[in-house]
């Protein structure tokens, strides 16, 4: 079905079965209706779903270059229709690791919401993407937003390779402890090596990490 975004003359594609609707209430509802410091320029959508979030940010921040990051199949191709009309969002198959390599999809059983990944060595169907990748990919070195909702796998995320840290904004994440502990842990040991100091908000289930240089 087709979905009018609100307030806009965008429209998305949703699946009738699965959460799309209720993501599609959750991120057009204000879930990301936050204050930045700066106009952003640069976005990172992790765990991007079908979109929703990265069309979101196209259109409130028109100036920024979005890259959403999906490692579910089916979801990238809906992902990429949803993005078709919005040149600065760029699609990056693949599921956000702190480490290049490849991995493999599971579902714990919540369908295309809610599908995980593992390391599976040299042998998995789905590509490794790191944030220094994307930052090299788009020749910065800092990036004003990243959004994650990467299913438990902000654990590894957070645990190695986290120089990026330092160059970032703001965090939007939700914390997936419930189900894969650790997560907060390691990312507040991310936040400490990165020695930027960050206040922290909280908008539902998100955790918000607003970068504080003052």
């Amino acid at each position: 079905m087709r979905l009018a975004v609100p307030g806009t003359q965008h429209s998305v594609l949703a699946r009738a079965e699965g959460s799309d609707l209720a993501a599609f209430h959750h991120v057009f509802g204000g879930a990301y209706d936050l204050e930045l410091p700066q106009e952003p320029r640069l976005i990172f959508d992790l765990g991007a779903n079908v979109g929703y979030a990265s069309v979101y940010f196209a259109l409130r921040y028109p100036g920024a270059r979005v890259l959403a990051v999906e490692p579910m199949p089916a979801n990238a191709a809906l992902l990429r229709r949803n993005v078709a009309s919005l040149p600065r969002v760029e699609v990056v198959e693949g599921a956000a690791w702190p480490r290049p390599g490849r991995l493999e999809l599971t579902d714990p059983g919540k369908g295309y919401w809610g599908m995980r990944v593992h390391a599976a060595g040299q042998e998995g169907a789905v590509r490794a993407v790191t944030v220094n990748e994307l930052l090299e990919h788009t020749a910065a070195s800092r990036v004003d937003l990243i959004k994650i909702d990467i299913e438990g796998s902000e654990l590894e995320l957070f645990s190695e390779n986290t120089d990026w840290v330092a160059g970032v904004g703001m965090l939007v994440l939700e914390l997936h402890d419930r189900f894969q502990p650790g997560c907060r842990e390691a990312l507040d040991l991310a936040l400490a090596r990165s020695g930027v100091r960050f206040r922290e908000l909280r908008r539902g289930e998100d955790a918000v990490f607003v970068r504080d240089d003052g």
